[in-house]
């Protein structure tokens, strides 16, 4: 279960931008390499609920796989890691924000031709409107936005 100061990365993620956030939907879920797929569906989930754009929902879940994938593969936290995963709307932009206790940081690199691994932030770059990497005091906040709801330009009521 989560605790506390896992939650803190909840405020830090949505600091961004004007106005209130709207929290879509937030989440704790061990990383593992079978809640990858639990994630992508949450997404996919929640932005037919809050009527998001197609395209960029097919977007929205390949992001968090990619960041979820990074937490499961390179966090060296033990014994049980965690990931805390986070959607939030303001105006017409999707906010994804992946939390994990490692403070190793993400960076984006380019791979050498021969790996099939290390792409992962590049694919989060190269979708993304903006992405980032945050330290937290529990660890770090993989985030990126995306629009997703591009006919909304004002802000959304919570």
């Amino acid at each position: 279960m989560a605790n506390v100061s896992d939650q803190a990365f909840l405020s830090r993620g949505f600091l961004r931008g004007s106005g209130p956030p709207l929290l879509l939907a937030s989440l704790f879920l061990p990383a593992r390499a079978e809640n990858v797929r639990h994630a992508r569906e949450v997404v996919r989930h929640v932005l037919v609920m809050a009527a998001a754009d197609a395209d960029a929902g097919y977007w929205a879940q390949l992001v968090t796989m990619e960041l979820v994938t990074n937490v499961v593969r390179h966090s060296k936290v033990a014994p049980f890691p965690l990931v805390g995963i986070a959607l939030s709307r303001t105006g017409p932009t999707l906010r994804i924000a992946i939390h994990d206790a490692d403070p190793a940081s993400g960076q984006a690199c380019e791979p050498d031709e021969e790996q099939e691994s290390g792409r992962g932030l590049l694919v989060v770059e190269g979708v993304s409107d903006r992405w980032g990497v945050d330290r937290t005091i529990a660890g770090k906040l993989s985030w990126c936005e995306l629009t997703a709801w591009p006919d909304d330009v004002g802000p959304v009521e919570p």
